[in-house]
């Protein structure tokens, strides 16, 4: 009987257990019957074909057992549990890719693919999914290299916005933008791509909605801008920005009324700029026209444009005297930019009614005479770029009321005398870059007390004299610092080792004296350049080192005595017996604390001919160089150091 009850409460056990299974797949099939896409399954074949790499485990949280994909990581779902938007931006997935499993689902209208390794192309099979009902499609960022299928574009009549950028998509420009083209289309970036063709034959018919083109960094070719453009009347974005235009500036762009944002960077477009572009003042706020051949002046149409935020002009052949007749007559401008034109005469002064400026870049023209007060009569200013004129004169005082300034450069130029205290104090400033004039006086003794700032410090090629001021050692961000030709004495201070970020250092054609030893220069961790060339240090010894080879027969390295070279087995030369001369092996010799005392033990003997040589001077190649290039070699080292600066600051922010 006992025997029974429990063969009765196992049998009532399993009978509940089956029950339970049963109901749970009735409830999971019902589920799957009122959503007949079956996304579970579609989403996990995607996973499957188009997903060879998940390093960062976006996807783990996909599994079979799902009842539904809603919950699943960068899944998102309308109120009736259908999959409507899929979000793996940034995710990390390698793969190539495979768009047809996704149409499956009849409410996907979201695709976010951006930062991703997928491969492939954008291919549909139209007797499969006739369309799609996708309205955003973002593949920036990824590692296609195919063309773009037609398929594709005769589906997907929904789009609004599609961004392709930043792959290596090649083909012509033509067939990706055909005629029948989403009607509904917003937005449209193919930017940094491999795309080709002739840019001013493309035809826009279906824009009427337009609103965005991005077609910069591709391989575009053709005589001028595309008059179709004008089919586009809500247009508020265009790029080109680095292709392979050529011709004029169609008078046809001012057509736009709704621009608001125009770059032709770098399109080597030619010719005037035509005054028609300034009907599109209603609504611009940016334009950039840099490093073309535009020339001749900015048109006074432009002086209407009192939503100007940011102007371009850069890298031309512009000239005349805009400045004052249009430029000072915007009110809204933050953004001043046109280095490398042909524009010459006094700095205006009217530019102070731009009273919102935060940047003004007038280096590499033909300024002349002494730089005008008030510029700094807002506090907007962040960047003051002045330098390769022929300004004179002194640095005005008030320059120190930018209290904002964070870059100053005034390089290359005719300045004289001290630079005021009010400048040096500025408290934001990271670039102070004064190099290539006349002025005099002494670095403060108090500079960088109020501020530790400052990254870059260019003060070489003038007449600063006295001592490096100890207090110096306070930049503690200082990357770069460049006092070489200038009359200088005194000693390295003794704490400038601690300035560990430091990258350059150049100190050459002074009066410096003293023992090198003692500042400890060896400690510096990143130090990449290091100039202290024609001064007056003492007590080089590469003694009890690895060093080989011959020592170098010019310049000062063979008047020192051969105790400064000893015990290093395999140098040879003046002052030690000749290279052909072959000793007994010789024990390194200690010093009477039985400790071998040089600071370049194991150090590469051509690195120590760089150093020596930069030390005293003696390649004259080299110093001709440097006197001759100087101004490259301070362009490309400000280039490095932008660099670094800018990956420094990405990398702490």
């Amino acid at each position: 009987m006992g025997n029974f009850w429990v063969f009765q409460n196992q049998f009532m056990y399993l009978f509940s257990f089956f029950i339970f299974i049963f109901l749970s797949n009735s409830f999971t099939l019902s589920l799957q019957q009122q959503n007949p896409g079956n996304e579970v399954m579609a989403m996990l074949v995607f996973k499957q074909k188009s997903v060879a790499a998940d390093p960062q485990g976006f996807l783990n949280d996909w599994r079979l057992e799902s009842i539904t994909p809603c919950s699943w990581r960068g899944v998102s779902c309308s109120l009736h549990g259908k999959v409507t938007v899929l979000n793996f931006t940034d995710a990390g997935l390698i793969g190539r890719l495979h768009m047809d499993d996704l149409m499956v689902m009849e409410s996907l209208k979201h695709l976010h693919l951006s930062g991703n390794l997928f491969s492939g192309n954008l291919f549909l099979n139209k007797s499969s999914h006739p369309s799609c009902i996708i309205e955003t499609l973002d593949l920036s960022f990824n590692n296609l290299s195919e063309p773009i299928s037609e398929t594709f574009f005769g589906s997907c009549f929904h789009l609004v916005s599609l961004n392709l950028s930043h792959n290596s998509i090649p083909g012509d420009v033509h067939a990706v933008l055909v005629s029948d083209f989403s009607k509904s289309l917003q937005s449209l970036d193919l930017s940094h791509n491999n795309l080709s063709g002739d840019f001013p034959m493309l035809e826009f018919k279906n824009c009427a909605n337009l609103v965005t083109i991005n077609l910069s960094n591709n391989s575009l070719y053709g005589t001028g801008i595309l008059r179709s453009l004008t089919n586009c009347q809500l247009l508020e974005n265009l790029d080109v920005y680095l292709n392979k235009l050529e011709g004029t500036i169609p008078a046809s762009l001012g057509n736009l009324r709704n621009l608001k944002h125009l770059n032709l960077a770098q399109s080597t477009v030619s010719g005037n700029i035509p005054p028609e572009m300034g009907s599109t003042c209603g609504t611009l706020t940016a334009l950039d026209l840099s490093g073309n051949k535009l020339s001749g002046g900015f048109p006074e149409t432009f002086k209407s444009c009192n939503g100007l935020q940011r102007l371009n002009l850069g890298s031309n052949q512009l000239s005349g005297n805009f400045l004052t007749t249009v430029i000072s007559y915007l009110p809204s401008l933050q953004i001043l930019q046109v280095p490398f034109n042909n524009i010459s005469g006094f700095i205006p002064v009217s530019l102070t009614n731009c009273t919102k400026l935060q940047v003004l870049d007038l280096s590499s023209n033909g300024f002349d005479g002494e730089i005008p007060s008030g510029l700094c009569s807002n506090s907007s200013l962040r960047r003051l770029l002045l330098a390769d004129n022929f300004l004179s004169g002194t640095i005005p005082a008030d320059i120190g009321n930018c209290k904002r300034l964070e870059t100053i450069n005034f390089a290359r130029n005719h300045l004289s005398g001290p630079i005021p205290s009010e400048v040096w104090k500025l408290p934001n400033v990271h670039d102070f870059v004064m190099w290539g004039n006349n002025f005099s006086g002494e670095i403060p003794k108090d500079i960088c007390s109020g501020t530790r700032n400052l990254e870059k410090l260019a003060l070489n090629n003038n007449g600063f004299s006295g001592n490096i001021t100890a207090s110096i050692t306070n930049c503690a961000n200082l990357l770069w610092l460049s006092l070489s030709f200038n009359r200088l004495t005194g000693t390295i201070p003794a704490g400038l080792h601690n300035l560990q970020k430091l990258s350059i250092l150049q100190l050459s054609y002074n009066s410096f004296s003293g023992n090198i030893q003692t500042a400890d220069l060896g400690s510096f961790k990143n130090l990449i350049w290091l100039d202290l060339g024609s001064n007056q240090f003492t007590d080089l010894d590469v003694s009890n080192n690895n060093l080989t080879g011959p020592i170098p027969s010019t310049g000062q390295l063979t008047t020192f005595p051969a105790s400064r070279y000893e015990n290093n087995l395999e140098l040879c030369g003046i002052p030690l017996p000749p290279c052909d001369h072959h000793p007994e092996t010789v024990p390194i010799s200690s010093d009477v604390n039985g400790k071998n005392h040089s600071m370049l033990r194991n150090v590469d003997w051509v690195w120590v001919i760089a150093v020596v040589g930069y030390i005293f001077g003696a390649a004259i190649g080299v110093c001709v160089g440097n006197v001759m290039l100087r101004g490259k070699e301070e362009w490309l080292l400000e280039k490095k150091l932008m660099i670094i600066s800018t990956f420094k600051r990405t990398k702490n922010s």
